[in-house]
């Protein structure tokens, strides 16, 4: 599992707000190899999302997070 923060409160991505009917998230994690800074956005944050990262082409691996694990 990926460690990610959510960066905003609402998608900036406007297609990926419309896609998603309001739910995408855009979040920051990083690199599981080389640790830089990255970022995506989650169309669905309700559900689990698994993608190869275009950074170092690690598979990347988000989970969405409980009540009581939120900040």
């Amino acid at each position: 599992m990926t460690v990610w923060k959510q960066l905003f409160e609402f998608t900036t991505d406007k297609t990926a707000e419309i896609l998603s009917r309001g739910h995408a998230i855009d979040i920051g994690y990083k690199c599981p190899n080389c640790k830089g800074d990255r970022g995506v956005t989650w169309l669905f944050p309700d559900t689990e999302m698994i993608y190869a990262d275009e950074c170092c082409n690690r598979m990347v691996h988000f989970v969405p997070k409980t009540g009581s694990e939120e900040e």
